[in-house]
């Protein structure tokens, strides 16, 4: 018996948003998307913790559910109906009452290293080269900027000499520091691939800078790195149609095993861990991860493959087993001195 097919809800809809020009991007995708469903729907622009403090790391202010408040606040009295995220700035545990019920077609999982254009020519490099670990050796003592611990933990490991410097804000603003840096913070930056695909970068601004992309086998994503997500009240009857119409099956389970990962580890914003899935049929899926001390002088990694049918269960199991395995390689050990009193974490950032 064919499932049934729910009726498209009354416009308009409100889409709740954060106010970056990454941020209204997506949710102008999203509202595109509904219109192709004969649904209009207008956005409200919601500021947030996360984004009014810019000078401080994120386990220092909350961790990443401080992007969200304001927003899930907006949905619970009836000031939006749905929002979109980008959904690995979502906390691996989804808050009580809420749901999320579309993952949209994953964009790229991967990081991206900018550079001036006249040092990535000094190197050789081009845009849109794929950039393998011992590339890295090549910079020397660069100066990358970057607000995440799994990507300073990544590029320590990949060349020591290398000296990362902290980095919050949007994208718009990273990239501004990095411009007008000349000599000064800054003299590269990691975004994320996707962000940068979806705020379109101007021709001046392509001009300037080297765009390499870094090999998710070694440099390996933040879970659901790439993933859209829209979120609803559990309660919701948007909840059924929005799962109906805009849900990507693949997408969905690759990013459901990246977070139960996370979930099964405990993993937040102060720890340095990365985990990518990818479906390579319907019945099998391949996973690598790594977890790292906030060095990056003490990095293990795993991968395997697994079985299963994508459903939610399965998913849940497959990001157990996978999280025991990264333990069991020696993660457990740097999980205990990550969690030690006294130990200093950071943030993974927004892009």
């Amino acid at each position: 018996m064919p499932p049934s097919v729910l009726p498209p809800p009354q416009s308009p809809l409100r889409i709740a948003s954060r106010g970056s020009k990454l941020a209204l991007k997506q949710a102008e995708t999203v509202q595109a998307l509904l219109k192709t469903r004969g649904v209009i729907a207008e956005i409200k622009v919601i500021t947030t913790t996360g984004d009014r403090i810019q000078d401080r790391f994120l386990y220092e202010i909350g961790g990443k559910g401080l992007f969200i408040k304001e927003i899930e606040q907006s949905l619970q009295t009836g000031g939006a109906d749905l929002a979109v995220h980008s959904l690995k700035d979502l906390p691996a545990v989804v808050s009580p009452g809420f749901a999320l019920p579309a993952v949209l077609p994953r964009g790229p999982a991967t990081d991206a290293l900018l550079l001036p254009l006249a040092s990535a020519q000094r190197l050789g490099w081009q845009s849109g080269q794929l950039l393998a670990r011992e590339a890295l050796s090549q910079l020397g003592r660069l100066r990358v900027g970057t607000g995440s611990l799994r990507r300073r933990a990544l590029l320590t490991a990949a060349s020591p000499a290398l000296e990362v410097r902290a980095m919050r804000g949007n994208v718009d603003t990273r990239l501004a520091k990095l411009l007008v840096s000349k000599g000064g913070e800054y003299d590269g930056l990691i975004l994320a691939t996707a962000a940068l695909e979806r705020i379109e970068l101007s021709t001046e601004l392509r001009q300037q800078l080297c765009i390499a992309t870094l090999d998710p086998q070694w440099f390996v994503p933040s879970s659901s790195q790439g993933a859209l997500v829209l979120e609803t009240l559990a309660s919701s009857p948007l909840r059924g149609w929005l799962s109906q119409e805009f849900n990507h099956r693949e997408s969905s389970q690759c990013v459901a095993i990246e977070r139960g990962v996370l979930a099964a580890l405990g993993g937040d914003c102060t720890l340095p861990i990365g985990v990518h899935a990818v479906l390579l049929d319907q019945a099998e899926v391949r996973i690598q991860g790594f977890m790292a001390d906030l060095t990056g002088h003490e990095v293990r990694w795993t991968a395997q493959r697994a079985l299963g049918t994508g459903g939610e269960e399965d998913c849940r199991l497959i990001a157990e087993n996978f999280a025991q395995s990264l333990l069991a390689c020696g993660g457990d050990e740097i999980l205990r001195v990550l969690r030690s009193p006294g130990t200093e974490g950071g943030g993974e950032g927004l892009s």
